[in-house]
């Protein structure tokens, strides 16, 4: 039937092309688990797409049954390709299923239809966890020392700030800065979205060197805490006002910067130095929108460090990120530190 051949070649096609042109871009990678597999190679599928044309035509053509291992691979593809398309276009993952199930339907002449069913509901749920997509993230610790820190610091009750209109000037570009970046794990590989974002920091960051000349560093006693982490995260998003900003946080008393954003802050320019970070806040994008842990310098001490600086373990900030829809390549993690 040529419009089963077709639908099947279109398939394939579809594969070669996600795969080769957004997902990993001919970087294999190892990391998390599939289907007890403990494998994750976003390219495997695209090696199995001739072995899927090679069952087809040789069911169909030269009338012969593919061997079951031949058809068990040509599955196994399919449906983790099926979960990792899933996973990055999660919008459309219901319109994906419905492929499947039409593909499965149209198969029922060839008998695999139950071998098909069973690794799409086997495979499907872990494989989207293993390309970084976390369960949901287990409830902060209210009572933990971190999160003492991080209400201490936020806490604007009684407090009074000597510059409101600047702080309401930065709180409005704080909520520019981060608008876009509510869908930024689905987006990280979108290149038009990337340049947008890009000027959009520029245009932000130009903003803040004339706040910085004028005003110094945002304090916590200047604009309050939701004034000075507002004008944190512009500088988090500028290299050359980092170093400057860093310079100054440290020459003030402590406790009128974030220890979070501070701790953020340090860590992204020692990482941009080539030198390894403190407090595990940075990744680097790898190909296909892929992030790697950039190496810290201490791991015995990083939760504890994290804690003092009012930042949650580890192991949940990596299950917040993942939630949030960042694939993490958790190979790069510390052991002791992989969800």
């Amino acid at each position: 039937m040529v419009w089963f051949i077709a639908a099947h070649i279109a398939l394939v096609a579809l594969a070669i092309w996600f795969n080769l042109a957004v997902l990993c871009q001919g970087d294999a990678k190892f990391s998390g688990g599939c289907g007890g597999f403990g494998l994750y190679i976003p390219l495997w599928e695209v090696f199995l797409a001739p072995l899927a044309l090679a069952a087809i035509l040789l069911e169909r053509w030269g009338r012969a049954q593919p061997p079951p291992t031949l058809r068990l691979l040509v599955y196994l593809g399919a449906t983790v390709f099926v979960a990792e398309v899933g996973f990055l276009l999660i919008d459309k993952f219901p319109v994906l299923l419905a492929l499947e199930a039409v593909i499965i339907a149209l198969e029922a002449v060839l008998r695999w239809r139950t071998i098909r069913l069973f690794l799409l509901v086997g495979l499907l749920a872990p494989c989207k966890q293993a390309v970084g997509q976390s369960p949901a993230c287990p409830p902060f610790d209210t009572t933990a020392a971190w999160a003492r820190t991080s209400r201490t610091w936020s806490n604007e009750s009684g407090l009074h700030w000597s510059n409101d209109s600047l702080r309401r000037v930065l709180i409005s570009l704080g909520e520019r800065d981060q608008a876009p970046r509510a869908e930024f794990g689905a987006h990280v590989t979108d290149t038009l979205y990337v340049r947008q974002l890009r000027s959009l920091d520029s245009t932000l960051a130009a903003e803040m060197v004339l706040i910085l000349d004028r005003f110094g560093l945002p304090t916590r006693s200047m604009v309050g805490p939701a004034g000075s982490d507002a004008a944190m995260l512009i500088i988090q998003h500028s290299w050359p006002l980092q170093e400057r900003a860093l310079a100054s946080a440290k020459a003030i008393p402590a406790g009128q910067i974030s220890p979070e954003k501070l701790a953020m802050l340090e860590d992204r320019v020692l990482v941009h130095q080539g030198q390894p970070q403190r407090f595990g806040t940075q990744f680097n994008a790898g190909p296909g929108g892929v992030f790697r842990f950039a190496p810290v310098s201490d791991t015995t001490g990083l939760d504890a460090r994290r804690s003092a600086a009012g930042m949650p373990p580890m192991r949940q900030y990596v299950c917040l990120l993942e939630e949030a829809g960042m694939r993490v390549d958790r190979a790069s993690l510390p052991g002791a530190f992989r969800p």
